[in-house]
């Protein structure tokens, strides 16, 4: 291969979404077991954070409460309402999409890894109809990368499941945290 192709990319010290050294990186929540939200446009993540707590793999507390957030993506970009009960691993995410909602790959490469840009590259290969979204989830147990392609209804990941609505202008995802029995 090439050496000069990756020439262009971030080192894995300066990526955007995996870099310790960034104050809304993956590398914030690396092996949290929730899912979080990636925008593309502005390369923030977001934690939704479904989860059971109280649970034996989280070893935390018992919890009680409702979750209500609301994030705006910026000017343009769109914004995101979450709401559910994260403490018994059930949320919904209601996506609108902002007039500009296409990916810029270039953009991608100056800010991300070989590895992130990778991922995210996969996850639009999967996608026959190439249709990409800027908005992808996050396992952040896994560390793997979801996109929210059209032809995509519902799909159950390691220890979620996922159904999403959609829109003509957004997204609505259900995430259900379903471990196995042990």
């Amino acid at each position: 291969m090439d050496e000069t192709a990756y020439s262009c990319f971030a080192d894995s010290s300066d990526c955007a979404v995996c870099s310790f050294s960034k104050k809304r990186s993956l590398a914030c929540y690396a092996a949290w077991p929730s899912i979080g939200i990636l925008h593309l446009c502005t390369l923030d993540i977001y934690d939704t954070g479904v989860m059971l707590f109280g649970d034996a793999q989280s070893n935390t507390p018992n919890r009680d409460g409702v979750l209500s957030g609301y994030i705006n993506f910026g000017e343009d970009l769109g914004y995101a309402h979450i709401s559910g009960m994260p403490h018994r691993g059930i949320v919904t995410v209601h996506i609108t999409n902002g007039p500009s909602n296409t990916i810029d790959f270039g953009y991608l490469e100056e800010n991300l890894c070989p590895e992130c840009m990778g991922k995210i590259t996969a996850c639009c290969g999967e996608d026959p109809t190439g249709s990409y979204k800027n908005i992808f989830l996050i396992d952040f147990h896994s560390m793997d990368f979801y996109p929210l392609p059209e032809h995509l209804v519902s799909f159950l990941r390691n220890d979620y499941y996922f159904h999403i609505d959609h829109f003509d202008t957004g997204d609505t995802v259900y995430i259900i945290y379903v471990p196995g029995r042990e």
